[in-house]
Parts: C-alpha cells; structure tokens; sequence
C-alpha cells in the first residue's frame, strides 16, 4: 500500500469511526455517506488538519452533522480549520442562511454587494426603506458596501446594511492577524467575504432557533480562544471520543510508524500585554520572564491568534 493510500485510508477511518453517533443527531435529510465523504476529502487536502488532535477533528466533524453542515467546497456551508493544533469547526455563509431558513418563519435570505455606479437608496426611521438597482449598462465601480435581507413569510423583512468602511475593518482585523495572508479567505476570496458579514449581523436579529444561535456561537468562539474549541461537543462525548489504545493527537493522516521517536513537543512561548509588563516591571521582575501569574494574583490570559485559513473574523 502506497502512503498516500494509506493517509487517505487513515483519514476515512478516523471519520468513520463516528457513523453511528452521526447518524443519531444528524438531521434526516443528511446523506451519511456524502457527509463523511466531504469530512475525509477536507481533512486529506489540507496537510495541517492532519496534524491536529484527532479528537479535535472529531468533535468538530460531529458538530457539522449534528448541524447538517458538510465540508463540500462548492456548497460552503462548513469548514475545518485548523488552529493552534486543534481542528475548528466554523460555518460559511451559506451554511448560516440554511440554518436561518429552517425556522418556518423565514422564507428567503439574500445578500448583495452595491457598487458606486449602482441607484441605491437606504433609509432608516419610522418608514424603513432599501432601494437597490445594479448598473447594468457599463462598469459598476469599486464596492462601496454591502447588505443582506431576511424575508419572512408574512410579508415583512428584515435588513442590515454595511459601508465598505464597517467590512473592511473587519478585513483589515483577519488578514493582520492570519498566519498566511496570501491564503486568507479575505485575500482570494474577498467579495463572498463582504457578502458573509453583513449576512452574520442579520442572522443576529432573525428569530431564534438552536442551530443557527449554534453555529453563531461557535463562529465566535472560534477566534476568542483555544479553550472554547471543546465546547462543541459534551464532557462525556469528548470522553469517548478516544478510547484506549486509540491514535494519540498529531500526524492523523500518516500511516503507523513503529518504533517512531518524536521529537519533544516546543513549549509555546505567549505574548503579554503591555498592561502585564509594567505591572511586572512595577515588582521588579525581569520583562523577558513570562510568568504564569502577575504579582497581583491575576491569571495570564495568552493572547488568541486567528484560525489560520479562517472564513471569517466577527
């Protein structure tokens, strides 16, 4: 067996391993078998999901199907990402206007980008009104916002509208704080990004329902830290999800090795705030020292990085 055949067999068995669990919280129109296809396929191409903590991979593997969110790159409705070692699950656009469009309540979710040399008109106040008519007899012009509608089945709606100023200090914030700018979704995928945002403010004002305040949530968390990662699935099913003997975390696509030595894990270093350094300067501690309290008895809170190949920064 060749080791790209054995990687592809590894990736295919962590995921589906779960099948059964899937297919108790999936919703019922999930196709088990194109959900697990799309989970395999996204970690095999992507070399960094494969060094992540298998259990990881798994909860967030799960929480898509408990969502009924695949990892199909033309649907976009989820993606694996992987961030400080451990794999996220964060939903797309798309993903969040399905799960929107599951409450009855709602009808449509549309999203558009206006142009300079399109007529839009938008007003606010006690007669709310949002006129958009694209140029269509030459060029647009540069993209001066964007907005998304909610329509609902009663024949009323809901819209937020966004200047190019509000999207792009969102851009700005991802791409400073991603680890590849060039592969930043903000970089090579810019107007789907402008059109996700605006539908992220709106889905905050739509009627509630656990799977869209869900996957909400965990876009969110995503970017605030580490620590949130396991909030995807319970305690007791995190538990469970390496049993005895299983594979240890890293390298989830490489064939067994035996007698392997791996190399030490680093210790990694975290940054300070300038807040930290002068209240260590202030009890005579050296600055390079990174202790694990301040002299005033606080925690130190690592600075969070940014999901590396994020879809999105709120």
């Amino acid at each position: 067996m060749s080791n790209e055949v054995a990687v592809r067999s590894n990736i295919k068995n962590l995921i589906e391993a779960d099948r059964t669990r899937y297919e108790q919280i999936a919703p019922k129109h999930i196709n088990m078998d194109r959900f697990i296809t799309s989970a395999a396929i996204a970690i095999y191409e992507n070399p960094k999901l494969q060094e992540c903590d298998p259990v990881s991979i798994r909860a967030a593997a799960q929480t898509g199907a408990e969502l009924g969110l695949d990892f199909t790159k033309v649907k976009g409705h989820a993606y694996l990402v992987p961030f400080g070692g451990k794999c996220v699950f964060i939903p797309g656009w798309r993903g969040l206007v399905d799960l929107a469009k599951r409450d009855k309540t709602i009808k449509d979710i549309q999203a558009h980008l206006v142009y300079a040399n399109d007529h839009f008109v938008i007003q606010y106040g006690t007669d709310p009104k949002l006129d958009h008519v694209p140029c269509i007899s030459g060029d647009r012009g540069a993209v001066v916002g964007g907005y998304a509608v909610g329509f609902f089945t009663d024949g009323g709606c809901h819209y937020e509208f966004m200047t190019i100023f509000e999207m792009d200090k969102i851009k700005n914030q991802a791409i400073a704080k991603a680890r590849d700018k060039n592969k930043s979704p903000w970089t090579t995928d810019v107007d789907e990004m402008y059109r996700k945002t605006p539908i992220r403010r709106l889905c905050k004002y739509l009627p509630s329902n656990p799977d869209l305040d869900k996957a909400l949530e965990l876009s969110d968390n995503a970017y605030e830290s580490t620590e949130s990662i396991p909030a995807a699935i319970s305690p007791e099913v995190s538990a469970e999800l390496v049993p005895p003997g299983a594979q240890k975390p890293g390298n989830v696509g490489a064939p067994p090795v035996e007698n392997s030595n791996p190399a030490p894990e680093r210790t990694k270093r975290t940054r300070r705030t300038k807040a930290e350094i002068k209240a260590a300067r202030a009890q005579g501690i050296e600055p390079t020292a990174v202790p694990a309290e301040l002299p005033d008895g606080k925690p130190k809170t690592p600075a969070a990085e940014a999901p590396e190949g994020a879809v999105d920064l709120w």
